[in-house]
């Protein structure tokens, strides 16, 4: 089986990292609890800037933490002959940092691939023959189900203003995390 994994807030810590930072440098106090869409449109001008300025910073981004127990969730996947392959919407700047971060934290990988921001992941899913997708992002959910790859949505209370809305469509299984995911079911 081929499985598309998203790498940000779906493998790696990213938002709680990125907005920590922001945090301390403009004087605001926001979580990822407030993201609505990527564009951060609810959010001051001062903020927004410095979010996108650390999503393009190569040692932020190159430093994120894995969540808990999803590279032994890669590992599983692995040795269950599965390849999974890591779709990510950063942009090709950030590929070599991206790359060892995967390798160091991560590990069991067959492939990584930066499609850019605000890029669709729906022609990799097509060229890849991709047989499941894993994505905390709506736009993403929307391209699998444009192409008709199962999907498996990453809901976590955390961001529940930003990806609430697709939780009622009957053809996407719902996780908390890559942890609660069993590809048999």
């Amino acid at each position: 089986m081929v499985i598309s994994c998203d790498l940000d807030s779906t493998l790696v810590k990213l938002h709680e990292h990125v907005f920590s930072i922001a945090n301390k440098h403009t004087g605001c106090n926001f979580d990822a609890r407030d993201i609505i869409n990527f564009s951060f449109d609810v959010y001051p001008e001062d903020f927004k800037k410095k979010i996108i300025k650390l999503f393009s910073n190569k040692r932020v981004m190159g430093g994120l933490k894995p969540i808990d127990g999803c590279s032994e969730k890669l590992i599983e996947w692995k040795n269950q002959g599965h390849k999974t392959l890591i779709v990510t919407a950063r942009p090709e700047s950030l590929k070599v940092c991206t790359k060892k971060l995967i390798e160091r934290k991560l590990g069991a990988v067959h492939k990584i691939i930066l499609v850019g921001w605000g890029s669709d992941k729906e022609e990799v899913f097509r060229n890849e023959k991709v047989n499941v997708v894993v994505d905390d992002g709506p736009h993403c959910i929307n391209a699998a189900l444009r192409v008709g790859v199962p999907i498996i949505y990453m809901i976590s209370n955390k961001y529940t203003k930003y990806n609430w809305d697709l939780r009622k469509n009957k053809k996407i299984r719902i996780v908390k995390s890559v942890v609660d995911i069993n590809l048999e079911d």
